[in-house]
């Protein structure tokens, strides 16, 4: 439970290349390769997360599989480690004198609709694949924000507003073709390196470069559900009623509860502007969606609803994240309760009488098919834990920095005796040896070792929530 800050790092360390050689490697690809001082270079390893500093070598923006083998094959010549950023969005490790593959350029999409399948390119985001698939009334397993990469979602497991009907964005995937650390270009699928497929399903960007992903879609055309804002003053009681309902909430609902402190800036629509709040958002699917919802529309005294019937590709209303680049520090837990116990240690550091800094605290409710599929990946807590928290907070400056550490501090505290040792990939923002062990179950990560020292027996893709391989 380590928060997540912006990183600053000492870019000294960079190093330089024979330009003979990349001369070369420029000629065997479609895609462009990058140095320091070349016109796109800091464009193409800046981050989602404003403040965190790449300082690579090099950089490849491939379009094409064979233009990620010859780069990997280069690392490979070179003694380069590699890092793969598709998105920017999720936390990683600083990228120093390394390699970076950026594979913004692969933006491939097939929706198979008779299949109910897609096939994606390592750098497409899920908004266009979400249109695609409503076109056949089917569904994704994005996340919150559709501006978030297909790959590095998935491959940390992903849990979005479909989670508790169909499970994890990782149960999903078919298939995946992956470019190893020898530079070889693989299908991987139950029947085809099954040690790796399992792997990849919850392990990250660990054991190669995912160039294309084949999951399942869904058949979700649309869904009743939204946002629903009460006052902050009725927070205690909001929590305590969604706690009892959540345990008998049918699966076809997927929902979560949250504390938001919002800033008094013009984006913030009226009446919300400047307003403390507790939020239950939510997605409910089939004929009896409108029904499934009414609960969690008579837990208090409701400022905004905007609960309707919608078609699935306008799922981001349901959480309106931000889409535009921003600094943040966050930490995350996942508890394996929601008691009234628990409410009232949440409450003591972050409820109605309190001044945190955090502009949100959420708790998402990711029980039923997430947690019961008997489906063996490395996913960690999948079958233990029914509910996610993530607390988020915007530093205007060291002050406002200090003070959102010691409020992941004292969160972290406060649900300590409710929450599990294992966090979920996707929300891990410790890199640290400790934070890789923490994301997985304890079973798995001597496995997981196992498949990286098959895959990638040098550790080349280390800049991650990394596993070395087993020695």
């Amino acid at each position: 439970m380590t928060p997540v800050l912006t990183s600053m790092v000492d870019v000294s360390s960079a190093v330089s290349f024979d330009k003979m050689a990349i001369a070369r490697l420029q000629e065997s690809m479609r895609g462009s390769v990058l140095l320091p001082g070349d016109e796109q270079f800091d464009a193409s390893w800046q981050t989602w997360i404003v403040g965190f500093v790449h300082a690579p070598a090099v950089i490849v923006l491939p379009e094409t599989a064979d233009d990620v083998v010859a780069t990997v094959s280069f690392a490979n010549e070179h003694d380069l480690n590699v890092s793969i950023q598709g998105s920017a969005h999720g936390p990683t490790v600083p990228n120093i004198g390394g390699m970076l593959i950026n594979t913004k350029r692969m933006q491939g999409v097939t929706v198979d609709p008779v299949a109910r399948t897609a096939r994606v390119e390592a750098g497409v985001k899920w908004l266009p694949v979400v249109k695609e698939a409503h076109k056949y009334g089917l569904a994704t397993l994005n996340g919150s924000s559709s501006d978030v990469g297909v790959v590095g979602y998935s491959l940390g497991g992903g849990t979005g507003w479909l989670a508790r009907k169909y499970g994890f964005a990782a149960d999903a995937i078919r298939s995946a073709d992956v470019v190893t650390a020898e530079g070889y270009l693989i299908r991987v699928s139950p029947e085809s390196h099954a040690e790796l497929f399992w792997a990849l399903r919850g392990g990250g960007g660990n054991f190669g470069v995912v160039v294309a992903l084949e999951f399942d879609l869904f058949p979700v055309p649309s869904f009743f559900g939204g946002a629903i804002f009460y006052p902050m003053a009725e927070a205690p009681e909001v929590f305590r009623t969604y706690a009892r309902w959540t345990e008998t909430a049918p699966d076809d609902i997927t929902s979560s509860i949250a504390l938001f402190r919002f800033p008094p800036a013009p984006f913030i629509p009226e009446p919300l502007r400047g307003k403390e709040v507790v939020s239950i958002r939510a997605t409910a699917i089939g004929p009896e969606g409108e029904e499934l919802a009414a609960p969690l529309r008579m837990m208090g005294t409701p400022i905004v609803d905007t609960f309707e019937e919608r078609p699935y590709d306008q799922i981001d209303v349901v959480s309106s994240d931000p889409v535009n680049p921003l600094p943040h520090i966050a930490t995350s837990a996942m508890l394996e309760e929601l008691s009234p116990e628990a409410i009232s240690a949440l409450m003591r550091v972050a409820g109605p009488e309190t001044q945190t800094p955090f502009l949100m605290i959420e708790i998402r409710h990711i029980a039923g098919a997430a947690t019961r599929a008997p489906i063996d990946s490395s996913v960690a807590n999948r079958h233990d834990v029914p509910f996610l928290m993530f607390a988020l907070g915007v530093p205007m400056g060291p002050e406002s920095a200090q003070a959102l550490f010691a409020a992941c501090d004292a969160i972290d505290e406060a649900v300590k005796p409710f929450a599990s040792e294992k966090i979920f990939l996707n929300f891990q923002g410790d890199t640290s040896d400790e934070g890789a062990r923490n994301a997985y179950r304890d079973e798995h990560y001597s496995r997981l070792q196992q498949v990286k020292a098959k895959y990638d027996p040098q550790n080349r893709f280390r800049f991650n929530i990394n596993i070395p391989p087993a020695e």
